[in-house]
C-alpha cells in the first residue's frame, strides 16, 4: 500500500522550542493512540503521558534529549514549513526543525496527524546505541506497519544503531504483531506485579495498572 503523507522530525531537544498547544496536541494524539488498548484490555489504568509538562520525562526522552527522536507522521506536505529544513529519504518528505530558530509554530494544530513513533537510548545499555521504541502510534489502517521500519533506517542515518528494543504488554497481544510485522524476537519476559515492579521498569509510583508481563523484543540493526 502506498503512503502520501510527510514526517517531522523532533528532536528531544526540539520539545523545548514547541509551543504549549503544539505539545498539547501531541500530548492528546499520543494518549489517544494508547487508549484505544487500555480501555479494550482494562490493565492500565493510567494515561501514557501524565500531562503536558511530563511529555518528554513519560516517555523517556528526558535523560538523552539529543539522541532521542520523536517522527510525527502527516497527511500530504506540512503547510507551514518555514521554520523547518527538508530532506528527500525513501521517497518522503522529512522537516526538521532549523537549528536558529527558538520558537517553532503551531504546525501540528494545523495538519492531520496518521501516527507516531519515538526513540530514546535503552536506561540499560551505556552505549547509546541501543534504542527503545515509544510512543507509537497509528490512527489510520496499516500506517504502523509502515512508518515503523522506515523511521527505524531514517534515525539508524542520525545515529548509530547497533540494536532496536520494544517492550510490550504480552496481554495487548502485540508479541505476534512486531514478530510478525517488523521481525523483532523476543528475549525475555517479566512480570510486573506491584509498584515497586513498577518503578523498575521506569513507570512512577503513581502509575496505575493491574499485574501484566512485560516483553522485552529486539532486531538487530549493525
Amino acid at each position: 500500500m502506498s503512503h502520501s503523507g510527510s514526517f517531522v522530525v523532533l528532536m528531544g531537544t526540539d520539545l523545548k522550542k514547541c509551543s504549549f498547544a503544539t505539545m498539547n496536541a501531541l500530548y492528546n494524539v499520543v494518549n489517544d493512540g494508547y487508549y484505544r488498548n487500555n480501555i479494550k484490555f482494562n490493565i492500565l489504568k493510567s494515561k501514557r503521558v501524565s500531562s503536558v509538562d511530563n511529555f518528554s520525562a513519560d516517555l523517556g526522552f528526558h535523560s538523552h534529549p539529543e539522541l532521542s527522536a520523536l517522527f510525527v507522521y502527516f497527511e500530504g506536505d506540512l503547510l507551514d514549513a518555514s521554520a523547518f529544513d527538508l530532506r528527500e529519504f525513501e521517497g518522503y518528505k522529512w522537516y526538521t526543525p532549523r537549528k536558529d530558530i527558538s520558537m517553532l509554530p503551531d504546525f501540528i494544530t494545523q495538519n492531520t496527524i496518521f501516527g507516531t513513533v519515538g526513540y530514546k537510548p535503552h536506561h540499560h545499555y551505556p552505549d547509546n546505541k541501543h534504542f527503545e521504541v515509544t510512543a507509537f502510534t497509528s490512527f489510520k489502517p496499516n500506517v504502523g506497519t509502515f512508518i515503523l521500519p522506515i523511521t527505524e533506517k531514517y534515525f539508524a542515518t542520525l545515529f548509530q544503531v547497533k540494536q532496536y528494543i520494544v517492550e510490550i504488554l504480552v496481554e495487548h497481544n502485540l508479541v505476534s504483531y512486531y514478530g510478525v510485522k517488523h521481525n523483532y524476537i523476543e528475549t525475555g519476559r517479566t512480570l510486573v506485579a506491584t509498584e515497586d515492579d513498577r518503578v523498575a521498569i521506569g513507570l512512577s509510583r503513581l502509575f496505575d495498572a493491574e499485574p501484566f508481563t512485560l516483553c522485552t523484543m529486539v532486531k538487530d540493526w549493525n
